[in-house]
Order: C-alpha cells, then structure tokens, then sequence
C-alpha cells in the first residue's frame, strides 16, 4: 500500500531524469496516482522582453515553438514511464511556483525531483529543490543525481 494518493514528479529532462521517475513510481506501488510536470521559463523573463532586436511577436512565435517541442519530450517520457497523457503537464512560468502551485491545487502529497547536492556558493544561493522544500504544502523528496 502506498503512503500517498497523488504524487508529483518535477522533471527537467536531464541526464538523471529517469531515476527520479522511478523512485517516485517505485513509491507509488501502482496504486497512487502519479504526475509529471515540466516548467519552462518564459523566453520574455529570461531576455528582458524585446531583447537582440527581437519583437513581442517573434518572441511568442519562438515561446510556441519551445513549448510544441517540449511538450513532445514530455509525451515522450510519460510513455516510457507509463504516465498517461492526462497526467503529464507542461507549464510555463518560474520553476519553484509552478510546482508548488500545481501540487496545491490537484492535491498531491508528495513531490519528487532530483537535487544535485550543491556545495559552497551554490547551497548559499539555493536551488530548485530546495526552494520548493521551504513552500511546499506537501513532503518532498529530493532524489540525489549527480
């Protein structure tokens, strides 16, 4: 029996992503539900709007273009992990506010992500993990990638 009814898998597509996925479907014991989620941050965030001469339209073309792609990866991934499609979800937005907002409103229990394990500086400045550790309604269980 599993310990939780709905747990969310935050994936990045990296290297590790695999052995996350199955941690969290090895928790589910096949009877919780399982989520992926994927963030992409929106191109207008990430170069400051009309950036290198490019206009609010291009932009929005480009973003759909990501986002088409993407979402084709994660097709991908949920059919290799056996996520349906109804449980694979492709947002666009901050990382940390996304998860955490997803997990809040389709009340998932836990959330599962890779954590690279910084050190030094880069524990200081945080990570995603751990950002969504601090704002988390839910357990979290940060699996250790390379």
């Amino acid at each position: 029996m599993s310990l939780y009814k709905h747990i969310l898998v935050a994936t990045d597509f990296g290297d590790d992503c695999e052995k996350v996925a199955i941690k969290a479907l090895s928790l589910s014991n096949n009877e919780a539900k399982v989520s992926l989620i994927h963030v992409l941050e929106p191109l207008d965030s990430i170069y400051g709007g009309e950036a290198y001469g490019a206009t609010a339209i291009q932009l929005q073309q480009i973003q759909d273009e990501i986002n088409r792609n993407t979402g084709g990866h994660l097709k991908e991934f949920g059919e290799k992990m056996g996520v349906p499609q109804e449980d694979q979800h492709l947002k666009v937005g901050h990382h940390t506010k996304e998860i955490r907002k997803f997990a809040e409103e389709n009340q998932c229990d836990l959330i599962v992500l890779g954590s690279h394990g910084r050190h030094g500086l880069g524990l200081l400045l945080g990570s995603t993990a751990n950002s969504i550790l601090h704002g988390a309604q839910c357990d979290v269980l940060a699996v250790r990638v390379s």
